[in-house]
């Protein structure tokens, strides 16, 4: 009887040491600076990452994806290089199978969190919606058509940045503006007033005979308690 319990003890310190030496690595709170990407420009990636053993180190991934499962074919921003071996940023990506690069060490606290943040460029010619991975493991991570080695993945579902028109005004010194007809509703300037002091007028429309636009940055004849530096009119042209 006392062999058996005893056999059943041992058996059990042997479970219990190799479940505790079972490998992984976690990721979580990918998070992608601005919220959005732009194709072919930079931006940071941040996450935290951690393993269930102590002193063990962790590699990984960033994949540029259009779904939450990571395959060899998304591209790889952020790995190994198949050829070259660098590990880092990868312009061109990666997109025929990698391993993983460095990422963190653990030391012996197995609840530290390590945050990383790698600035990675965006493919070229993507759009729309892209899942941002991060894929970790433990002493090594790989990912390529015969297979993969993946402990854990996280992801930020980043769009497109919006890209708006920028408005670029050509300055024509050689304006002579007189009329203010819609500032506030105030009359017209006083005949003194000169080329010079309007030499800040900024055409807005190429329509001939449209309207113009002037900042009040200089002393003018719109002298009705408005802040100079602060105020924008409208003028016609005689």
């Amino acid at each position: 009887m006392k062999a058996i319990k005893r056999a059943g003890y041992t058996l059990f310190v042997l479970l219990f040491f190799y479940s505790s030496i079972i490998a992984a690595a976690y990721v979580r709170n990918v998070e992608v600076a601005g919220q959005c990407y732009t194709a072919g420009q930079l931006l940071t990636v941040s996450f935290e990452v951690r393993t269930a053993n102590a002193w063990q180190n962790i590699y990984g991934d960033i994949l540029f994806s259009d779904n939450p499962a990571a395959e060899y074919t998304d591209d790889a921003v952020w790995c190994r290089h198949p050829v070259s071996g660098v590990e880092g940023p990868q312009d061109p990506p990666v997109n025929t199978g990698h391993d993983g690069g460095f990422v963190a060490a653990q030391g012996s606290d197995v609840n530290v969190w390590h945050k990383r943040s790698y600035v990675v460029k965006a493919p070229q010619g993507i759009t729309g919606p892209r899942y941002i991975i991060v894929n970790v493991a433990e002493n090594y991570m790989q990912l390529w058509n015969w297979g993969h080695h993946i402990e854990s993945s996280a992801f930020n579902i980043t769009s497109q940045c919006q890209t708006t028109p920028i408005f670029t005004p050509t300055v024509d010194a050689n304006i002579y503006i007189c009329e203010v007809i819609t500032v506030y509703g105030r009359e017209n300037c006083p005949q003194q007033d000169t080329q010079e002091e309007y030499s800040k007028a900024v055409k807005v429309s190429s329509i001939p005979g449209d309207t113009y636009r002037i900042r009040l940055i200089e002393d003018t004849c719109i002298n009705y308690g408005v802040t100079y530096g602060e105020t924008e009119g409208y003028m016609n042209l005689y």
